[in-house]
């Protein structure tokens, strides 16, 4: 192939809005590209439109990048490429632009990958391979360069036959199956799907209609409808449900037409053509426009004699559209500013003539010129059980037939001479039975047993109610627990018994089993049982409420007492009608009521305050106030936790309530109000050492041994109220007598004894 000795600066704008489709169309002019190149790579970048490299007039490759604004119609020079280059490919993710491979100035092919962002170009992994003139697309966070020029196995050039995918995120490479090999060919993603389009084989005389698309994820490319005119050099871009393919050559001229496939549908259109022929360009869709940008506008293939090329330079830049004030009976077209040409859409509305492609070169739209002639697309009627893949709308290959019914297979136990010989097609045969009935078992099984496993270590299916309103909670559970075990044997096992008496028992498929047209008894029957389980259990509900709800005045051991309960990252602080704070650890008389008023500082995260065996479940709200209450019936020591994630050290969040005697839990409320070591301990053990360690080490917290602020105690109280960097403000709105414990303990630890 020749070099380029001139490219095209032109710019068009399809506008195929969904809504207005149907109407007239013509071309508007706007700003030129600053820098006229053909065999560009062109992908939207957020709000702009980034042009790459590229031949230039001399024939020379290009390291430029220009940047087009489709709301004020300017362009801007960015920073040039690392490298100079044409043939490359391009495509963006979340604001960054990828650019992969090419040609360099020598006419090697390259590797590299680059990325653009904030101002600068990044240099990313390089491919496995050379990739040169082929497309590139990305879904959901993988680039994929598909098709294109690579090394062959003596050192030369061969069409690639495997796509390369890369992920964003991982920064890797991996190869998948690539579609029919071929180069310059215009690829795009459309709903999550990737579609090649046209393309050639080594030379602009072996042109291809091939369309082909690709889910990720899959193991081979699906062909659809060709397009109706062979290509190469070509571009595509994806927009709503249409996929647009515009312009090319072919070994005499270049292309002008432009066509549009309704993926739904399945089935291509006419547009109207380009006012400039041209190949090599780049199409991007924005908004509701498809804009088309640059391009070569003669042939890039070297004449017989070997000559190179004269190519013309365009200096203008031209968009067209619908305009969707035409009437739809008349094709009318309406004159609007910078026209280069006015041209007569075929309408996605309007009937065909034709479902399939012409089988003869298409004429040109009214009152134009013929710039081109459009060779066929292969159209032969194939059989379709030879085929390994299906290559029209309308054939299906012998591998999508094995799970599709059809009539003659219902007559193979009848004798018909149209039976299939093997049995139904959808009929498993009886070693897969076999086989897969042992594998649902071995996983049965497998269950069972891990679910042994993991219930070893409890010890024990629910957690011991000691509270009222904990055994009420229990009570519920059990009830509903029965009634659904219950429903849930009787409904599987009437469809066990159903399976197997009134399975087919050699009974010709053909022939229908007993038709019951109704049985209003057995309807009402199966009505009213199921009615009448909800009310049951709603009345169970009701009837315990109150006792999990309702608050007792006063208990065996005294009346009923309140204590704050306030969730911090990643500490429970407990305020008692004294004053007195404990941190983690609730310590309450046993056989007395005690209501707690659970929140959550406006600063901190949703918590939730949960001791199993004494109450359900409560939130901690920042700037909201919940309620519960429990009572334990035993002294003891009952473990509970942080049932709602609240940062990276969520699981640390436990905490404990110790049931003690009257008298002792009075002597310990009074000890609380004291300045002492031992509240010191318990605060840093609790509010400190899930991020420091329980010795200073440091876990997400740093170091405490050797840090100067443990000395400082109006620096250290400082900290602990407003936090400084990942740290929160864990002391905030703490008592002075908190403050002076946890710094006599931090001074003795880590300061003076530490």
């Amino acid at each position: 192939m020749c070099r380029m000795r001139s490219a095209a600066a032109v710019l068009a704008a399809l506008i195929v809005s969904p809504a207005i489709a149907g109407s007239a169309a013509n071309w508007k002019s706007g700003a030129q590209l600053p820098l006229a190149r053909g065999e560009v790579t062109a992908a939207r970048v957020g709000s702009e439109i980034f042009v790459v490299g590229g031949f230039t007039a001399d024939g020379t490759n290009s390291a430029r990048v220009d940047s087009y604004s489709p709301g004020r119609d300017t362009w801007r020079q960015i920073r040039d490429l690392p490298v100079a280059v044409d043939h490359a490919m391009s495509a963006a993710w979340r604001g960054k632009l990828y650019v992969a491979g090419g040609y360099a100035a020598d006419r090697s092919r390259l590797t590299t990958l680059f990325s653009y962002a904030n101002g600068s170009w990044t240099r990313l992994p390089p491919m496995p391979e050379e990739r040169a003139a082929a497309g590139a697309a990305i879904v959901r966070g993988r680039l994929y360069v598909v098709g294109g020029v690579t090394a062959g196995p003596s050192g030369g050039r061969a069409l690639a036959r495997t796509a390369l995918v890369f992920d964003i995120a991982r920064r890797r490479w991996s190869p998948i199956p690539g579609p029919t090999p071929r180069e310059h060919l215009g690829v795009t993603a459309l709903g999550g799907r990737i579609y090649a389009v046209g393309g050639r084989l080594a030379g602009a005389d072996t042109n291809l209609a091939l369309l082909e698309s690709y889910v990720p994820g899959a193991k081979k490319w699906r062909r659809l409808r060709p397009v109706p005119s062979r290509r190469g050099g070509t571009a595509a871009a994806g927009l709503g449900r249409w996929l647009v393919s515009a312009g090319g050559e072919t070994p005499t001229v270049t292309i002008r037409t432009v066509y549009r496939y309704d993926v739904p549908r399945r089935r291509w259109s006419r547009l109207p053509n380009l006012p400039t022929p041209r190949h090599g360009l780049g199409v991007v869709a924005f908004g509701n426009k498809v804009y088309v940008l640059a391009g070569g506008t003669t042939p890039g293939m070297c004449s017989p004699a070997g000559r190179r090329p004269g190519w013309r330079s365009a200096r203008r830049t031209s968009r067209w559209r619908f305009d969707s004030e035409a009437g739809h009976g008349a094709l009318a077209a309406r004159v609007v500013d910078d026209v280069d040409a006015v041209v007569l859409p075929v309408r996605a509305g309007d009937p065909e003539e034709e479902r399939e492609p012409a089988p003869e070169a298409e004429p040109a739209l009214a009152r134009e010129v013929a710039l081109e002639h459009e060779l066929p697309a292969f159209d032969s009627k194939v059989a379709s059980r030879p085929l390994r893949d299906a290559v029209q709308e309308h054939l299906e290959g012998l591998a999508d037939l094995r799970w599709e019914l059809h009539d003659r297979a219902l007559r193979h136990e009848t004798g018909d001479s149209m039976s299939l010989p093997g049995g139904h097609l959808l009929r498993m045969p009886a070693p897969v039975r076999r086989k897969l009935i042992f594998a649902c078992l071995s996983i049965a099984a497998l269950a069972l047993v891990l679910t042994g496993t993991a219930l070893a270590d409890v010890g024990r299916g629910a957690p011991r109610a000691d509270s009222p309103n904990a055994a009420g909670i229990r009570d519920l559970y059990w009830v509903v627990l029965a009634v659904t075990a219950v429903v849930f044997v009787i409904v599987e096992g009437a469809l066990l018994l159903f399976v197997v008496r009134f399975r087919n028992r050699g009974r010709a498929r053909s022939s229908e089993g007993p038709q019951i047209r109704g049985h209003t008894r057995l309807e009402l029957i199966w009505t009213a049982i199921p009615a009448l389980i909800l009310a049951a259990i709603i009345a169970v509900v009701f009837y315990k409420l109150p006792g999990i709800q309702d608050v007792p005045e006063a208990g065996a051991a005294g009346p009923r007492m309140t204590v704050h309960v306030e969730g911090r990252q990643f500490y429970w602080r407990y305020t008692y009608p004294n004053g007195a704070v404990s941190i983690n650890q609730l310590v309450v008389p046993a056989q007395r009521p005690v209501y707690l008023v659970v929140t959550a500082p406006s600063f901190d995260v949703i918590h939730s305050w949960w001791v199993p065996q004494l109450a359900g479940k409560m939130d901690a709200i920042p700037g909201k106030v919940n309620h519960t209450w429990f009572e334990a019936e035993h002294e003891g020591i009952y473990q509970g936790q942080c049932a709602e994630f609240c940062g990276i050290e969520h699981a640390m969040m436990l905490t404990q309530v110790r049931a003690v005697s009257n008298s002792e839990y009075e002597s310990w409320v009074t000890r609380q109000l004291r300045v002492s070591t031992d509240i010191g301990r318990m605060t840093f053990e609790g509010a400190c050492a899930p991020c420091h360690g329980l010795q200073g080490q440091g876990i997400i917290g740093p170091p405490l041994k050797g840090n100067a602020t443990l000395a400082n105690p109006k620096q250290l109280a400082t900290l602990l109220a407003n936090g400084k960097g990942k740290m929160p403000p864990v002391g905030k709105d703490w008592t002075p007598h908190e403050l002076a414990s946890l710094v006599a303990y931090l001074r003795k630890e880590f300061v003076g004894g530490g």
